[in-house]
């Protein structure tokens, strides 16, 4: 009886621990207050949310820490619980303009552009590479979130051109406010993605290997069983 009630008891387990771990790692909703309290625990830095887009199963967020200004950024991740997961996030001087990295979600890769805009002035962000040249519209906003697909647009190299409303060049300002003498920054980042992955099968594994030994020996029992009363008749 006991044997019964341990092959029964022993996969549920196995599959609610590892439905605990996923549900640990992906525990973020998408909203203000969510995103806030996440990023201010992974930093132990109170921090204020400013942008943030959603683009497929990406999240790209601004934020600012509160006690010095520096400027913050972080990308979470959808998982399939619809929840997110925080795997990283920078912070960088506060009188950086923007900056521009790439990032891969599940179907496309994505050019973002994100920071903050110089006196709200920026309309326009001119991307000129070896061979082609993207004008992206940026929101006037004090911080803003921008992404264009990548496309295989050789964006490692490019020259990125700032530009106002009238299409006026405001590319040498953009450039003295980044060369900013007391400009610092940083990062922080967590375990790789796939150590959860690892632990998740792993689990998987051995709750397989409990319960197929606790069968087998069922099974083993029984057929002993059957043996002995045949020699008895």
């Amino acid at each position: 009886m006991l044997r019964k009630i341990l092959v029964c008891l022993v996969p549920a387990i196995t599959i609610l621990s590892s439905y605990y771990l996923y549900q640990s790692e992906y525990n973020i909703s998408i909203n203000e207050n969510d995103i806030e309290i996440a990023v201010s625990e992974f930093l132990n830095e109170k921090i204020e949310l400013r942008q943030y887009k959603e683009v497929e199963n990406l999240t790209f967020v601004v934020y600012t820490i509160e006690k010095d200004a520096r400027q913050g950024f972080t990308v979470l991740y959808r998982g399939m619980n619809q929840k997110y997961q925080l795997r990283f996030a920078t912070y960088f001087s506060p009188n950086t303009a923007f900056r521009i990295d790439r990032y891969k979600s599940l179907k496309n890769e994505y050019v973002v552009l994100y920071g903050k805009n110089i006196d709200e002035a920026i309309n326009y962000v001119e991307l000129n590479a070896s061979n082609s040249s993207e004008l992206v519209l940026v929101e006037p906003n004090e911080y803003f979130i921008e992404t264009i697909k990548y496309n295989n647009i050789n964006y490692d190299y490019f020259e990125a051109r700032v530009l106002d409303i009238d299409m006026d060049d405001l590319t040498p300002e953009y450039k003295m406010k980044i060369k900013d003498k007391r400009a610092f920054g940083g990062s922080k980042h967590k375990a790789e993605i796939f150590l959860l992955y690892v632990y998740i099968t792993g689990f998987l594994i051995i709750g397989f290997i409990v319960t197929f030994s606790l069968v087998k020996r069922k099974d083993t029992s029984s057929n002993t069983t059957s043996e002995q009363r045949s020699t008895g008749e």
